[in-house]
């Protein structure tokens, strides 16, 4: 059914094609189909980015036709449409769409399942032709997004759509594409950012006694920078605040060089800073036109790059990291061996936020809780109050939000054996900042795939030939 929420009285701009986009997604997954036709402005944009992520179908009326072409250009320029059709050619589009199994097959049987030879080749030779390994990935996540793309091309076998790939030279990067598509917004689930402030950004600005000087945070899968930029007003707005001032470094990483582009030059739709406060666009947005551009102070603290995070050296010595909603593509194993690597990266007392389906899993016993919260969700009569679990002891169903923090005491405080070991086992450590901001001055390429550059020799601190642990690492 439909239920009428009331609109959110922040000053920021209305837009409700994108709020009912996004409830459409939520609620219908797979089965959603989006059409936005004539209009101005950018409404409907970012909605129909959330159908797609959902596995939806989304559509765009033809500019040319169109009495009013604002909505639909704003939209094809997200690079997120499937369809851009005359309106006399959308009823048989959601008609075929309709009638695909990847829509009303009730099977339980995946692709993986049902076409295991061809669901292989369809992953090696998605690897040949973009040299990104999604072998990685949940099988289901991979099934579900491979099925999409056949029910697109109107195929009903695997076979059938291994056979476009072979053919068509694009297909592969839109099959990519949509392996990679995610959902992001600023300020996404408000209630949980405003958690991380009280419990995580106050405390790390307030460390007056802490023995570095510049705040270091990680954002891997940061997609378009909205996480990122919002991470950045957080810690402004903290510092403010308790009138101190303090470098902050903000790394933002994606596998999606599109996706960096767009984050690199911070210039966003009205309908992205919908959830953004009158306050927050006034102090750190500028309007070009009908877009919003992020403000010199923001996008000082801020670096973006292109990382794959499952196999690129990561970066180090970091208070924070926001992971939300990466993981939940990963296989479990996958997963633990990031959380792991989190852990090994991050300060003494460094936090690990998490997105709302996502948890320690078996690696929980390397953090510990500093949070937790109950929230609302609205007035939907389906949606009760669900918590913010912060806890990973007894928390066994995520819900709005996760932050952690690394107990001091979980490894070895010894500094040379910390440094060499983020040099041996991840190729010194600092290199994917080094890729972020230019050519890498020297690391190990022991475990790095030799992207790091010179040997651990050249940045192995002094004393680094002792043995540690039974093992001599010199």
């Amino acid at each position: 059914g439909l239920f009428l929420d009331d609109l959110p009285n922040d000053g920021g701009p209305r837009m409700p094609v994108d709020y009912f986009f996004r409830s459409l997604a939520e609620a219908r997954a797979e089965r959603a189909v989006a059409i936005l036709l004539s209009g101005t402005g950018s409404d409907g944009s970012l909605g129909l980015r959330e159908v797609k992520a959902a596995g939806g179908l989304a559509i765009v009326q033809t500019p040319e036709t169109a009495e009013y072409d604002g909505m639909p250009l704003n939209a094809i320029a997200t690079g997120v449409i499937d369809l851009v059709l005359n309106i006399e050619a959308m009823a048989d589009a959601i008609f075929r769409y309709s009638r695909h199994p990847y829509v009303n097959d009730e099977s339980a049987e995946t692709l993986d399942e049902a076409a295991p030879d061809e669901f292989r080749a369809i992953i090696n030779l998605l690897r040949a032709k973009t040299d990104y390994d999604f072998r990685s990935y949940k099988k289901g996540t991979l099934s579900r997004r491979i099925q999409r793309r056949m029910s697109l091309n109107h195929v009903g076998s695997a076979a059938g759509y291994l056979e476009i790939l072979h053919n068509d030279p694009e297909e592969a990067s839109r099959l990519f594409r949509d392996m990679l598509i995610g959902v992001t917004r600023f300020f996404r689930d408000p209630e949980s950012w405003q958690v991380l402030r009280e419990q995580a950004v106050a405390k790390i600005v307030a460390d007056s006694n802490s023995a570095h000087d510049t705040v270091r945070v990680w954002v891997p899968g940061c997609a378009t920078g909205e996480e990122a930029f919002t991470l950045a007003m957080l810690f402004s707005d903290e510092m403010s605040r308790q009138a101190r001032r303090r470098t902050v470094q903000i790394f933002a990483t994606d596998l999606d060089p599109e996706s960096i582009d767009t984050a690199r030059a911070g210039l966003y739709p009205a309908s992205a800073v919908a959830d953004v406060s009158s306050d927050r666009l006034k102090e750190y947005f500028n309007v070009r036109d009908d877009r919003f551009a992020i403000k010199k102070e923001l996008r000082d603290m801020t670096v973006f790059a292109v990382q794959n995070v499952i196999g690129d050296p990561p970066f180090s010595n970091l208070d924070m990291i926001s992971c939300r909603n990466a993981m939940i593509y990963l296989e479990p194993d996958v997963q633990k061996k990031m959380v792991e690597m989190f852990h090994f990266v991050l300060r003494d007392g460094g936090y690990l936020f998490l997105g709302s389906s996502e948890s320690p899993g078996r690696t929980r016993n390397l953090f510990e809780t500093v949070s937790s919260a109950s929230v609302g969700n609205g007035t939907r009569p389906e949606k009760a109050a669900e918590p913010i679990r912060t806890c990973i002891r007894a928390g066994d169903r995520p819900g709005r939000g996760q932050i952690l923090s690394w107990p001091a005491a979980r490894l070895s405080r010894h500094p040379e054996w910390r440094a060499h070991r983020q040099y041996r086992r991840y190729g010194a450590g600092r290199a994917a900042e080094q890729a972020a901001r230019g050519p890498a001055e020297g690391g190990c390429v022991e475990r790095a795939g030799g992207r790091a550059g010179a040997a651990c020799q050249a940045q192995r601190p002094a004393g680094c030939r002792k043995d540690f642990g039974g093992a001599r690492i010199g």
